[in-house]
């Protein structure tokens, strides 16, 4: 026996809540799905940024070992401040984190960055890195 008659008008305000939900649903998956695929995208750009800080970091590691072994062949070539100045960019560069710590590796970055730039200017050599225009954050 049906009291409200043919009872259509009123089936819509009976489903109100699992039709909200089943949208609600749909909504997510939608959301989820496109987080997914930017979580990829995101790890594929963070890929090629941790590449390209380890080239620039591994390219000032390599200028300040090529200076430390011509001082340990000529010990006269270098004065007291350059000698200094490569121990200081050599253990910045070796305690620079290679895991993703709670560490803020831009200021990091940066200190090298600088003391790399000082210690060009002692050695009076342009303070270049190959493919450094590449390297943004």
């Amino acid at each position: 026996m049906d009291f409200l008659g043919e009872g259509e008008p009123f089936q819509a305000a009976v489903d109100l809540e699992e039709n909200e939900r089943l949208r609600g649903y749909q909504s997510g998956l939608k959301i989820g799905a496109a987080e997914a695929a930017g979580a990829a995208e995101g790890a594929h750009l963070g890929h090629h940024r941790g590449a390209a800080l380890g080239y620039q970091i591994g390219y000032y590691f390599s200028i300040v070992l090529y200076h430390q072994a011509i001082g340990r062949k000529h010990p006269d070539i270098y004065n007291e401040k350059i000698n200094k100045q490569l121990l200081k960019l050599k253990d910045l560069i070796e305690n620079f984190p290679l895991e993703n710590e709670d560490k803020d590796i831009l200021t990091l970055l940066s200190d090298i960055e600088a003391q790399y730039k000082k210690l060009c200017s002692l050695l009076k050599i342009k303070p270049l890195c190959p493919d450094s225009n590449f390297i943004t954050f």
